[in-house]
């Protein structure tokens, strides 16, 4: 009984182009995407968006950018908190939120978008648990500086 000889070449063929297919490995450093920004920073507050921009500016090797996004994050933050009084009972909360998630979506856009392009990203868990981090730090500032609103009479 004679057995006729594979076709090695067609197998090898697709073995090639199943390999090909296969997405490359990213290189270099995590880094957070823009979703996991955006997210982060509606969930977890403006802590969390310096957090994951300056984290970013760091995998960038960028320390002048890092060092201002703490410094301008952070006024930004307290004029946040300074407006706060002011703004009228009828907006919702959910737009400081949306607020803080855009614009640091934005800047990821503008200033991280293109380096970062080639870097993976970190894990949805390491997002969630600066989320929390950021969060609680968030709490912390705001139930104080709410408790001197109420006792200044500048908010109901």
């Amino acid at each position: 009984m004679e057995t006729e000889p594979q076709n090695t070449t067609t197998q090898n063929t697709t073995t090639e182009t199943a390999i090909e297919k296969i997405p490359q490995e990213k290189k270099g450093p995590a880094a957070y995407t823009r979703a996991q920004i955006f997210l982060g920073s509606f969930v977890g507050g403006p802590f969390t968006a310096i957090y994951l921009l300056k984290k970013n500016f760091d995998t960038l090797g960028n320390k002048d950018f890092a060092d201002k996004t703490i410094k301008y994050g952070i006024a930004a933050t307290i004029m946040m908190f300074v407006t706060l009084p002011l703004i009228p009972d009828f907006v919702p909360s959910i737009v400081y939120s949306l607020a803080y998630g855009f614009m640091a979506q934005s800047f990821y856009d503008q200033l991280q978008k293109e380096s970062l392009k080639d870097n993976p990203r970190h894990s949805h868990w390491n997002v969630a648990g600066r989320v929390a981090l950021g969060l609680l730090a968030f709490i912390l500032v705001a139930i104080p500086i709410a408790m001197l609103y109420e006792v200044l009479g500048l908010w109901d």
